[in-house]
C-alpha cells in the first residue's frame, strides 16, 4: 500500500486513543490500512464494495503486525467502538472495520495516493502561490469536516461528493426509521428501542431535529454503552436504568439525555 495519511494533533486529546501506547498503535494501524477510495473485497464469502474508511483485518494479524496480545488487541478495538470510534462487522474468519468519522480525518479528494505524492514534489511552486494555495485548502477541509455525514450503508459521504441541498434535516419519520434501524443494527431489547423512540418523538416536540443518520446513531451508542455491564453484556438491570432516565429527561424536559444522572434518578 502506498502514499500516506493525515495525523491531526486533535488526536492528542482523544481519551481513548491516547489511553496507551496500544491504543494508539492500532488506531495508527486502522488508519494507515484503511482505503482511500472504493475497493472491492471478499467478507463472509460474499463479493463486497469497500468504502473510503474501510478496511478488512483481524485481531491475529494486527497482533502480529504490532507484536501485541491478542487479548489487548481485542480490548482496544471494544474500546473504539463503545467509544463510537469505529463500527465493527465479525465474521469467524476476520472483521470488516469502518473508521466512522474518516471525512473528519481525512480529505475525501484522494490526496493520499502516491500519484498525488509525486505530483506534489515535482510542481514546486512560489512563495506566494503556496500561501494561497494553503488558505484554500484548509477552507475545504474546514467545509469537508461540517459536511461529512454518517449513513446505514457505512458509506461515509463529504462535500465533495453531494450539495447541500441533498441533505436535508431530517423529518420525524425519517428520524424513527432511523432510530429503528439503529435499534435493529445494534440489537436492543424490545424496551430499548420503545425507549429510543419515545426519546425520538420527544425531541420532535422541542422542536430539535436530527440533521442525520449519524445523530440518531450516536444516541443509539450512548444507550448501548449504558446498558452494558462492566463485561461488555446487555443485562436488564442497565437496561431498565437507561429506559428509566430516558423517561425521566422526557418528563422533566431536559435538552438532551443526562448519562451522568443514570445511577442517581
Amino acid at each position: 500500500m502506498e502514499g500516506w495519511i493525515k495525523l491531526h494533533r486533535k488526536t492528542l486529546d482523544n481519551p481513548i486513543v491516547m489511553k496507551d501506547s496500544a491504543h494508539f498503535a492500532v488506531w495508527a494501524y486502522l488508519l494507515l490500512n484503511a482505503t482511500h477510495a472504493e475497493k472491492q473485497a471478499i467478507f463472509k464469502g460474499k463479493r463486497i464494495v469497500l468504502q473510503p474508511g474501510q478496511l478488512i483485518t483481524g485481531c491475529i494479524s494486527i497482533s502480529d503486525k504490532l507484536k501485541l496480545n491478542e487479548s489487548k488487541v481485542r480490548r482496544v478495538l471494544n474500546d473504539f467502538q463503545n467509544d463510537g470510534q469505529i463500527d465493527r462487522q465479525t465474521s469467524n474468519k476476520n472483521s470488516l472495520i469502518s473508521i466512522l468519522n474518516w471525512g473528519l480525518y481525512q480529505k475525501s479528494d484522494g490526496q493520499n495516493d502516491g500519484k498525488n505524492d509525486r505530483q506534489q514534489t515535482d510542481n514546486r511552486q512560489t512563495k506566494s502561490q503556496k500561501v494561497t494555495t494553503n488558505k484554500n485548502v484548509f477552507k475545504q477541509e474546514c467545509k469537508n469536516e461540517r459536511n461529512s455525514i454518517y449513513y446505514p450503508t457505512n458509506k461515509l459521504v463529504g462535500s465533495s461528493d453531494i450539495k447541500k441541498s441533498d441533505v436535508p434535516t431530517l423529518t420525524e419519520t425519517e428520524a424513527l426509521s432511523a432510530a429503528n434501524d439503529v435499534s435493529e443494527k445494534r440489537g436492543f431489547p424490545e424496551e430499548l428501542k420503545k425507549a429510543f423512540n419515545r426519546w425520538v418523538t420527544y425531541k420532535y416536540t422541542r422542536g430539535d431535529a436530527f440533521k442525520n443518520y449519524y445523530a440518531v446513531d450516536k444516541v443509539g451508542q450512548a444507550i448501548e454503552s449504558h446498558s452494558k455491564d462492566y463485561a461488555g453484556r446487555v443485562n436488564e438491570r442497565s437496561t431498565n436504568q437507561v429506559v428509566k432516565l430516558i423517561d425521566y429527561c422526557i418528563t422533566t424536559n431536559t435538552k438532551s439525555v443526562c448519562w451522568s444522572q443514570i445511577y442517581s434518578i
